[in-house]
């Protein structure tokens, strides 16, 4: 829990986490219409205390729903690619130290080819594979750091490691 405060706060604050720009959450425009939408909702709930009951309560659910579908347009169609871009980012930049991004396939929401975009910007190769762990998991690596954890894996099983020369 407080590992997702602390990214909240970064999101939120300290919009340059070790190099890499974070999203922003809200443009102005959302912010009007939230603030739109409470005014209305205040407006239905005194209306409800104040007059007929029906009125309010058809207002409410008016509201309530065009909230819920909003956040449901703002998170898959906004958040979600914006934080996904972000852990690619993340992942790419140097000065990160951010070694994986996991995801569950279904939940990535953006490209292939956006993602060898981003790693394209930061002259690197990300390579993409199944978690062994979880096969509906994937798992970004850079390609250097996927390959130094597949022969340290290799060296673990034949029971060799290489010497250290002095």
């Amino acid at each position: 829990m407080r590992a997702r405060l602390n990214h909240l706060r970064k999101l939120l604050f300290d919009r340059n986490n070790y190099g890499v720009t974070a999203p922003s959450l809200f443009t102005e425009y959302e912010v009007k219409l939230l603030a739109a939408i409470a005014l209305l909702a205040l407006v239905l709930i005194w209306a409800l205390a104040r007059n007929r009951v029906q009125e309010g309560v058809l207002g409410l659910a008016l509201v309530g729903g065009l909230a819920v579908y909003l956040s449901y347009v703002k998170y898959y169609c906004t958040y979600k690619p914006a934080m996904d871009r972000w852990g690619i980012r993340e992942l790419a930049c140097s000065q990160h130290p951010r070694k994986e991004f996991r995801v569950a396939s279904r939940d990535l929401l953006i490209s292939q080819d956006e993602v060898k975009f981003i790693a394209r910007q930061y002259g690197v190769k990300i390579v993409c594979h199944i978690s062994p762990d979880n096969p509906s998991v994937q798992i970004y690596e850079l390609e250097k750091s996927y390959q130094h954890r597949i022969l340290a894996n290799q060296f673990k099983a034949e029971g060799q490691f290489p010497r250290k020369r002095h």
